[in-house]
């Protein structure tokens, strides 16, 4: 059923990213959808498919608006003002699992002065750039 499931959520993904619904794009998208399902299976089975997330990592999505508003004030600010010094820092991150270093990097990246650049899972760290470090 999980197969199933997940074959229907691939192929409505393809769907919506294809934008039209030729007969040529839906049997397109109906074996894309088959061998993505199908390549996750082989992964699974042979152990290498270990993507967990932690579901109270998702709470930090919360304040993406208020960050991506003060993010474009700050920046439109600092073009005003001249070419911005960039510069990097680490910040703490729990990274425990694959699952959790993705999400950290596309939040950390969604608002426009900073992005991730990399996850440490060791060190629960992420290596930010800054654009304006004010």
């Amino acid at each position: 059923m999980r197969i199933v499931l997940w074959w229907a959520v691939l192929f409505g993904l393809w769907q919506l990213y294809v934008g039209q619904t030729t007969t040529q794009t839906t049997i397109a998208g109906a074996i894309a959808a088959g061998l993505a399902v199908g390549a996750a299976i082989l992964l699974a089975r042979l152990g290498l498919l270990r993507f967990g997330l932690d579901p109270r990592q998702l709470r930090r999505a919360a304040s993406l608006p208020w960050e991506i508003v003060r993010d474009f004030a700050v920046m439109t600010l600092a073009l005003a003002r001249g070419r911005p010094d960039g510069r990097f820092r680490e910040v703490e991150v729990p990274a425990r699992t694959a699952g959790d270093r993705a999400l950290a990097g596309l939040l950390g990246s969604i608002a426009p002065n900073a992005y991730v650049v990399d996850v440490d899972r060791e060190r629960s760290a992420a290596l930010v750039h800054e654009l304006d470090s004010r």
